[in-house]
Parts: structure tokens; sequence; C-alpha cells
């Protein structure tokens, strides 16, 4: 089952390996920036937004935060933190 926690952890990861082949010059940097780009999109496809919060009891207090998995809708400040960090990774390396 996708989760968003573990691919934004692994997205983090990602990003300091395409910095790394990004600075020596590696090949494989763009397949790595491919890979964190898929990654950024799951990841927000799993964030509460107004359209996808509706059916919850508090949906204002949800938005924002990132669900565990497509098929759980809880939220942990640690999903949350992993997503932003790597989504801000990201932007501030990618795009």
């Amino acid at each position: 089952e996708p989760r968003s926690t573990p691919a934004a952890s692994r997205a983090e990861g990602l990003i300091a390996a395409y910095r790394l082949a990004r600075l020596i010059n590696d090949t494989r940097a763009e397949r790595i920036a491919s890979s964190v780009k898929a990654s950024i999109g799951f990841q927000l496809s799993q964030q509460f937004d107004e359209n996808n919060a509706r059916a919850l009891a508090n949906p204002e207090r949800a938005m924002g935060g990132f669900r565990e998995s497509i098929t759980s809708a809880r939220v942990r400040i640690d999903f949350v933190q992993h997503n932003i960090c790597s989504l801000i990774g990201a932007a501030e390396t990618l795009f």
C-alpha cells in the first residue's frame, strides 16, 4: 500500500543523491530528478485540501496535512514534517 511518509523519506534521500550526482557530474542525476518529481506528485496527492477533506469530521483541522496512505486518513506530525521537508528540498533543488 503506497504511504506518504516512506515516499517522502525516500524523496529526501533522493534529493541528497541528486545534489551529489550534479556536483560530480554523474549521468544518473536526471534519472534521480525524475524519480523525485514522481514522488512529489504522489505526496501532493496525499495532502488534504478543500476537495478531499470534505468527508472528514473536521476538514478545516486536516487542511494541509498529509494522510498516512491511500486508505488511511490518519495524520501525524512526522507525516507532515517528512513531506514538507522533501517538498522544500525539491523546490530548492529542482524547480
